[in-house]
Formats: C-alpha cells, sequence, structure tokens
C-alpha cells in the first residue's frame, strides 16, 4: 500500500508540474502577441483605382506579400498585406509610381520582422 501512495504522489507532482509549464507556455506567446506593432497605413491617390488595386496586388505578391487581400470601399479600396521587412521600402517605391503617396504615414524604422501593411487607395488625383 506504501509503494502506491508513493507512486501516486509522484504522478501526480508530474501532472502538477506539466500544468505549470503549460501556463508558463501560455504566458509569453500572449507577451509577444502584444509586443507585435501597428499595422502600417499607407494613403495613395490614383487617376484608376481598379488598375491601381490590381497593380499593387501584383507587387505584394511579386514582394513575397502574405495574406493579401483587397475590398472595395465607398471611397476607393482598402489593401492589406504582410510583406518582409526587406521588401517594405522598393514596395513603397513601386506604388508610389502609381499616383500620389501620403509620405507622412511612412515611417523608415521598422523591426527586422515582416511588416502588416493597410493601403488605401482613392481617386482623389
Amino acid at each position: 500500500v506504501k509503494g502506491k501512495d508513493s507512486l501516486g504522489s509522484v504522478s501526480s507532482g508530474m501532472e502538477e508540474s506539466r500544468k505549470r509549464l503549460g501556463a508558463g507556455a501560455a504566458s509569453p506567446s500572449k507577451f509577444v502577441y502584444a509586443e507585435k506593432p501597428a499595422p502600417v497605413t499607407l494613403t495613395l491617390r490614383v487617376k484608376n483605382i481598379q488598375s491601381a488595386t490590381t497593380e499593387v496586388m501584383r507587387l505584394a505578391e511579386q514582394l513575397g506579400g502574405t495574406g493579401t487581400t483587397a475590398e472595395s470601399t465607398r471611397w476607393g479600396a482598402f489593401l492589406s498585406t504582410t510583406l518582409p521587412a526587406r521588401n517594405f521600402t522598393i514596395f513603397v517605391e513601386r506604388i508610389a509610381r502609381l499616383g500620389t503617396l501620403d509620405e507622412k504615414s511612412i515611417q523608415t524604422k521598422h523591426p527586422p520582422e515582416d511588416i502588416s501593411l493597410h493601403i488605401r487607395i482613392s481617386g482623389d488625383l
């Protein structure tokens, strides 16, 4: 009987350790998520919203963008994508050629990780 008790306490002790490890593992992921930078928002004014939207989508794909989506809005189009940080500058330079880019919203320093982008395309040009 004594052997069973000590074995039972060992297994419950291991279970307790697993619970603590599981709880500890969840906390760092929440902390990392809270540290994620806000999306970079760019505003692009163009003559032809439809062709600009198609071109921005093509550029995002060409430069390694992931999760790229586009939707029509009452003022034009809204695109969302995640780009590798190393391609951010070239992406901005290329879309700037399509129309007038709101330069005030562009930050030059970004973390070395992927950058979440929101691009508003309007026909104000």
